[in-house]
């Protein structure tokens, strides 16, 4: 077996675990978070994370995918002197990074978001909790990260979302036997311990791990964050795109209907989880075979992949459009089962994403991260535009249905641009789907 294979596989058996207990764990959380918390608090924890997701991104500057592309070239080029310095330095940009981001949300920003765009006074008081959120949410990505660029798979699937995941799920699940009743302060206090607490102890961990070669080459902060400015983009523009829908919904409807959408987005995502198992093994490989120059085997590697998490992801969104309405109200409650639309909406954007696979992945590990940064930004606008402009008449259907063509959009214009660059492939090989000799074919290599 080959070094590569060997790779994907045992990563591959790590990351998949790793993601479908931390998926799991995600939705059980959700799950009882609703039966805790009222519909109008459930919509404002869901609006207060989707806050955290986009400040941390904005924090993390890039560096944490910049991270994952060095340490794979360093491996192929035999540089791993580098790699302990490119860790080092982009650690303490982090920071600095975070700890700015930080202090501006809770120096006003924070305040006006609650009070003036979203009118939840509650989100405002919370601002110091969210604040410290962003601080430590970025630390505890960069150093996943360069767990996975290290190829310690396994340490990055157990310190990642797993690990705060478990946290939070044991604070949640104790917190309401020692006291039988929540708040939102208090669901927003655990989420804050179970962070900490997984950035502090990856933080370690990553201290053992790193190089202890000296430097073969200085990296300095311009050059790594010339590198890193067009990932910050891309990374800002996609997780603006997939958390602004909610914030629309907030801003103009009512909290009972953030509170459905939030519920429904959480439930969609799980289509593309087979996708994100992938996309947490492969980055490194992309980089390391695109420096030797091997595309047939890239694209071997790709294809099969995207081939793989098809036939999954397909059966999810088969249940989502016949049963939708009975499994939100399974898993949230009655009340979310009026979201079955909503969630097919969503969920076929979702699967189109899953089906093209890892083509923006495959576009920023080879150095055309700008492109993928141009495509982004455009479809992130339009989405945008469109659910503003609609919301309104057509309530959160349109905002669905928006981002649903935008995220479809998004993806077919990647995998065509992967074809234009690389003169490769990434989405999936439909007449393998139908040979399931071929499946078990690829399961096996």
């Amino acid at each position: 077996m080959s070094s590569l294979k060997r790779k994907l596989i045992t990563g591959g058996l790590w990351a998949a675990s790793g993601r479908l207990i931390s998926g799991a764990l995600g939705l059980a959380i959700s799950a009882m978070l609703a039966r805790l918390l009222a519909p109008d608090d459930l919509g404002r924890y869901f609006l207060i994370f989707s806050l955290v997701t986009l400040f941390s991104t904005l924090a993390q500057g890039g560096l944490s995918a910049c991270i994952v592309r060095i340490l794979g070239e360093d491996r192929a080029q035999g540089t791993p002197g580098r790699s302990r310095q490119a860790i080092r330095l982009g650690l303490r940009l982090t920071a600095l990074s975070a700890a700015l981001t930080a202090a501006l949300f809770v120096l006003g920003l924070g305040d006006w978001l609650g009070r003036v765009v979203f009118n939840a006074p509650v989100i405002a008081e919370l601002t110091p909790l969210v604040a410290l959120l962003i601080l430590c949410a970025p630390l505890q990505v960069f150093i996943t990260e360069s767990f996975r660029g290290l190829q310690a798979i396994h340490l990055a699937t157990l310190l990642s979302a797993l690990l705060s995941s478990l946290l939070n799920a044991a604070a949640i699940v104790s917190a309401w036997w020692l006291y039988h009743q929540a708040d939102l302060q208090l669901m927003v206090e655990l989420g804050l311990f179970a962070t900490v607490g997984a950035a502090s102890i990856s933080a370690f961990f990553l201290w053992l791990r790193l190089p202890r070669a000296a430097a073969d080459r200085s990296m300095g902060a311009r050059e790594l964050l010339t590198m890193a400015w067009p990932m910050w983009i891309i990374q800002a523009t996609y997780f603006f795109l997939s958390q602004a829908d909610l914030w629309i919904v907030g801003a103009t409807l009512d909290k009972h209907s953030v509170a459905i959408y939030g519920a429904v987005v959480e439930l969609a995502a799980l289509i593309i989880l087979p996708l994100t198992m992938i996309n947490a093994v492969i980055p490194s490989n992309i980089a390391e075979l695109h420096v030797a120059g091997d595309m047939r085997r890239l694209e071997k590697m790709i294809r099969g992949a995207a081939t793989l998490v098809a036939l999954p992801a397909l059966v999810i969104y088969a249940c989502y459009l016949l049963f939708g309405g009975a499994l939100l109200g399974i898993i949230y409650g009655d009340f979310y089962a009026q979201g079955a639309l909503l969630l097919a909406l969503l969920a076929s954007g979702n699967l189109l994403n899953a089906l093209t696979g890892s083509c923006g992945l495959t576009l920023m590990m080879t150095g055309h991260q700008k492109t993928v940064m141009l495509i982004t930004v455009g479809n992130g606008l339009l989405a945008l535009t469109s659910a503003a402009l609609l919301v309104r008449h057509y309530g959160a259907v349109a905002v669905a249905a928006s981002y649903a063509l935008s995220m479809a959009s998004q993806n077919i214009l990647m995998t065509l641009a992967v074809q234009r660059r690389l003169g490769i492939w990434t989405h999936v090989r439909l007449r393998d789907l139908l040979r399931p000799n071929r499946l078990l074919s690829l399961i096996r290599h």
